[in-house]
């Protein structure tokens, strides 16, 4: 680990120096509130005018550190970002230590129990910057408050007493108890320092680890599914083969055969149709988790759920389900994918058709909120049980209720719908219960006409 370079990452840099602006605020709220209560709820004798001076000098501090950091915001994909990251964390951490040092001085010194903050702003440095910034901001806390107290003792500046909190007879710190006070502050300022930078980088230490441990896993699983994708291909081709010589044998163009024999060339032609189906379904699963790359387009949902509509209208007329498509704009566009997209609808649109009895109703909803397609699949089928919900978007998962009803599937189908959402930003969720229908809902970032 470079003992000059930070802890952690861009993102987790810029962050945390948000988050240490926002932490700041806090703590010009509590330093307010003790001062009011110390002085007029105590009646401890304090010097509010420079107290509450210090307050306003932070606060100009803090406004002026929260426009740098929206500049830096702005900056991040710049070669230099990270050195002026890392600059600007040390800034305000030294601001911080010299404001401390100013409240500490002016109310109490060494009398005030509250130079064990000291201690949080050194903790900030070791996780926030590298071991070596971590180490001079911590010599840089000591000889702040080791100047302050070697200032007072040498009567350079005057020791504003807590008149109220301390008696008057401890005004005047021993000496030697001053600066044996201010050797085990330095010490514990050095060893919490080493603590948590060595804490710190063990950690990081093991997330690299485990961050090279899931890109090898990633590209296992890649690698395999590049396996599956080929061997998946050249079954699906002999499968359609064989389906073809079934057909030519059951339209009788090789000549008439018992009822017997043509029985069993369509139950094996059946089985055929199922085994092509599953091999669709490995294959386009096999494409998602291999990675390759998806060509947005700019496409209507509204428009590709006609579509599938219209495909799937045998099993809809069959049925005499109610088919709803309720769009509030029949223009919302999104830029996805087309075949992943179109094969997205078909699968949660086909589910629905496939689970809801007959004379039942799917309804499909198409919105857009702020730059987000919204969408929910309703239907009034059989419904998933609460305990299977958590399941249903694994590879082969099929509810009880569905493995118990006469309709055939291969469980990869909400697997697939899934990986497509993931591959677009977006999430898919379901709100079921068992017999009284599901809804899918599927809600992707609108995006731009890009590869990825």
């Amino acid at each position: 680990m470079n003992d000059g370079m930070p802890l952690i990452g861009k993102n987790e840099l810029w962050e945390r120096l948000n988050w240490l602006i926002l932490l700041r605020w806090f703590a010009v709220t509590g330093v307010f509130i003790v001062i009011t209560g110390t002085k007029y709820v105590f009646g401890f004798d304090i010097p509010l005018f420079q107290l509450v001076s210090g307050i306003v000098i932070l606060v100009i501090f803090n406004i002026f550190f929260r426009v740098h950091n929206s500049y830096l915001k702005s900056q991040k994909n710049t070669p230099a970002w990270f050195g002026k990251a890392a600059g600007f964390a040390n800034v305000q951490i030294f601001v911080d230590l010299s404001m401390l040092t100013y409240f500490i001085h002016f109310s109490g010194g060494m009398e005030n129990i509250f130079i064990f903050y000291f201690i949080f702003h050194i903790v900030i440095a070791s996780v926030l910057l590298s071991k070596k910034a971590a180490f001079l901001q911590a010599t840089l806390a000591v000889a702040l408050l080791g100047t302050l107290v070697l200032a007072e003792q040498l009567k350079l500046v005057p020791h504003y007493h807590l008149a109220g909190f301390i008696p008057s007879d401890m005004c005047l710190l021993d000496s030697r108890y001053v600066y044996g006070m201010l050797f085990v502050f330095a010490t514990t300022l050095y060893i919490t320092a080493y603590m948590t930078t060595s804490i710190a980088a063990k950690l990081k230490s093991e997330e690299e680890k485990l961050a090279d441990a899931n890109e090898q896993l990633a590209l296992q699983d890649r690698l395999k599914s590049q396996y599956v994708l080929t061997v998946a291909h050249d079954i699906g081709g002999a499968l359609s083969a064989v389906q073809s010589c079934l057909k030519v044998v059951l339209c009788d163009y090789t000549g008439a055969i018992s009822d017997k024999s043509r029985e069993m060339v369509a139950r094996a032609e059946n089985r055929i149709t199922y085994l092509l189906k599953f091999v669709k379904d490995l294959l386009d699963l096999s494409k998602m988790r291999a990675g390759l790359k998806m060509k947005k387009e700019k496409i209507f949902p509204a428009a590709v759920a006609r579509k599938i509509i219209e495909q799937l209208s045998g099993n809809i007329n069959e049925k005499k389900l109610k088919i709803d498509i309720l769009s509030g704009n029949e223009n919302i566009f999104i830029y996805a994918d087309p075949g992943a997209w179109e094969q997205l609808m078909s699968n949660l649109l086909a589910n629905a058709v496939k689970y809801t009895p007959p004379e039942g109703r799917v309804s499909l909803k198409i919105g857009e909120k702020q730059n987000n397609i919204e969408m929910e699949i309703r239907d009034t089928g059989i419904g998933i049980p609460e305990n299977d919900l958590e399941n249903i978007f694994k590879d082969f998962f099929r509810s009880k209720n569905a493995e118990d009803s006469s309709v055939s599937g291969t469980g990869l189908g909400l697997s697939i719908a899934k990986h497509i959402v993931d591959r677009h930003e977006g999430k898919i969720w379901c709100e079921s219960k068992a017999g009284e229908g599901s809804s899918f809902f599927v809600t992707v970032p609108k995006g731009e006409k890009n590869e990825r």
